[in-house]
């Protein structure tokens, strides 16, 4: 992922905070954001536990999109698949759920 951004993405980077959270970044992410941002695994590791808001372990369909609308603001060349189709290529051990290390793995395989 890269950090150079366009004037328009920081102006849809900046519309998706303010639509979503009031403008507000949870601290905790954006301080796990820093920390990792300098190692590409680290960071998907990041985004991917950022997409369980429930903390269940797992990203339902509501967490994902969510999820992938983040990772589009952040970086357009990113894959944008629908949950079904991650959820075909990432479900590894076939029990009709996605845990976070399995759609690190899908984000890893697929963001090259």
């Amino acid at each position: 992922m890269k950090w150079e951004r366009t004037e328009a993405q920081v102006a849809q980077y900046v519309e998706f905070w303010n639509s979503k959270f009031e403008g507000r970044m949870p601290m905790d992410f954006y301080c796990n954001i820093l920390k990792a941002q300098h190692n590409k695994h680290k960071l998907l590791l990041e985004y991917a536990i950022s997409f369980d808001r429930d903390k269940d372990g797992f990203i339902s369909k509501e967490e994902f999109n969510f999820g992938l609308q983040t990772l589009l603001v952040h970086d357009p060349t990113i894959e944008n698949v629908t949950y079904e189709t991650m959820l075909k290529e990432a479900d590894k051990n076939q029990d009709g759920k996605i845990s976070i290390e399995e759609l690190v793995q899908w984000l890893r395989k697929h963001n090259q």
